[in-house]
């Protein structure tokens, strides 16, 4: 508990669950109370505090990625309330994720939001699949088309069911191999804002 603790602060209060997966295996559900007591949410995709996606603290992380990048000009804070982002032009991943935002390809989604996606993909999961309602998209607030992009990236593929005119999404992940557990480089004791550069999130 102390190890994801650890990691979670090292990493801005947000990180990939994959990367610290072997952490979140060892520790029994019964005790995972304890990270909800201190204020963690163990999701899907993410483990988060989500206090630091509120204005006020991602105005802060900001503000120090701006200490450590004087020169950076170009990236900005998305404006408040967006939930979904679609890039037009390359954007900085590390930055995105900083403010709360994952990617996907050109898109970026909210943490946060993609955490509730996720639920509501599970509540209406039955025999493996799942139809795409308005909830959904209205909680992106996106295009139909973008959702159906996003989804594809989150690596859900349409399936038809026989003399049925609905369209039905199943999870279908792609293999690959990957170390487990592999974290962040090591930081520069010297500079306590180091890790700001050093995020290996994509």
């Amino acid at each position: 508990m102390r190890a994801l603790g650890y990691q979670l602060f090292e990493n801005n209060g947000v990180i990939k669950r994959e990367t610290i997966s072997n952490i979140i295996k060892s520790v029994p559900k019964e005790l995972r109370i304890n990270f909800r007591k201190a204020g963690i949410k163990i999701g899907r995709y993410h483990i988060f505090l989500p206090k630091m996606l509120k204005p006020n603290a991602v105005d802060l992380r900001v503000k120090l990625w701006k200490l450590y990048f004087p020169n950076d000009k170009e990236n900005i804070i998305p404006k408040s309330g967006l939930n979904f982002l679609n890039n037009e032009k390359q954007k900085n991943k590390k930055f995105l994720l900083i403010c709360g935002f994952e990617n996907f390809d050109k898109f970026y989604v909210r943490v946060d939001i993609l955490e509730k996606l996720f639920i509501k993909i599970i509540e209406n999961t039955k025999d493996g699949m799942f139809k795409i309602d308005s909830d959904m998209i209205n909680l992106l607030g996106c295009t139909k088309e973008n959702f159906y992009k996003l989804l594809e990236l989150m690596q859900y593929k349409p399936k038809k069911i026989r003399e049925s005119k609905e369209e039905f999404f199943i999870y279908q992940p792609r293999h690959k191999k990957t170390k487990v557990g592999k974290i962040a480089k090591k930081n520069d004791k010297n500079n306590p804002f180091e890790k700001l550069s050093e995020l290996t999130f994509r």
